[in-house]
């Protein structure tokens, strides 16, 4: 439609300009340190926090194709940020139902500063919100079309790989995995016949798919399980357990405090007062 394409448009414009840049910080340890790693190593190995999985295989794969240069580097950063305006809006409508509440949380996406900066960034966090949205859409997608198991298919294992690659980007991120399956069973919930076949119908894709996904991710961590325990140990002086898990949990709020929690509440009320 025209909106996703002036909105693919709008945040190109944004987000290629700076995109070339010399690199610096962060960015600059990805590339040395993880850039000459075979995907095996960058994989199944977990040194420390700086590494970003799925930013370092996707931009070592472009490396190996196009060849050295700063944009090339960072094109799977830039890719993402850039889908990422277009996907705001639809996930938006699938959300509220409003082409002006879509258009509105799309062009606030599109003009961010941060978002602009992950997007020209060679690091994992414009693939993070990227996949965060595509999340967010794909269990939309699978609650309305639980009740026809073949519909929901194709949805539940995009939302299996998206979710995948969630925790491969940055395996934080599973804290967000786990807010949306709670969302989605809360929404399923609330919203159409709750007797018993029918939500069955309705909650069988969407636990069958976040219970493969679950799997994954556990072998993933367990894979990499003492390079997660010495980074929980820097953050929280803890290990791989569930204390530690709490703890980054708490890390994580941190910037908001406690306050947040009152958006669950408020979402609640409204989830309960319409479908």
């Amino acid at each position: 439609s025209r909106f996703i394409f002036f909105l693919a448009l709008l945040a190109i414009v944004f987000r290629y300009p700076s995109s070339s840049s010399p690199l610096m910080g962060d960015e600059a340890i990805t590339f040395t340190r993880y850039g000459p790693l075979p995907w095996k190593e960058i994989l199944f190995n977990y040194p420390d926090p700086n590494q970003h999985t799925l930013f370092s295989l996707m931009s070592n794969f472009g490396l190996s194709l196009w060849g050295d240069s700063e944009l090339v580097f960072r094109w799977p950063s830039l890719l993402a940020g850039v889908l990422a305006v277009p996907l705001t809006y639809k996930v938006g409508m699938m959300l509220c139902k409003s082409h002006f509440a879509a258009l509105t949380a799309a062009l606030f996406l599109a003009g961010s500063a941060p978002h602009i900066n992950y997007s020209q960034l060679g690091r994992g966090y414009a693939l993070t919100v990227f996949l965060c949205l595509a999340v967010t859409g794909l269990v939309c997608a699978l609650i309305q079309k639980g009740i026809d198991l073949k519909n929901s298919f194709v949805a539940g294992i995009f939302l299996v790989i998206c979710g995948v690659a969630l925790a491969l980007t940055l395996p934080s991120n599973v804290f967000f995995i786990l807010a949306v399956f709670i969302s989605g069973l809360v929404k399923i919930f609330f919203s159409g016949n709750r007797d018993g076949s029918s939500f069955l119908k309705r909650v069988t894709p969407l636990l069958f798919s976040f219970f493969i996904m679950f799997i994954l991710i556990a072998f993933y961590f367990f894979s990499i399980k003492e390079g997660l325990n010495n980074g929980i140990a820097n953050y929280s002086q803890s290990t791989l357990n569930l204390k530690g898990f709490l703890k980054i949990g708490e890390f994580l709020f941190d910037p908001w405090g406690a306050w947040l929690f009152l958006l669950f509440v408020l979402g609640s009320v409204r989830l309960k007062e319409n479908e």
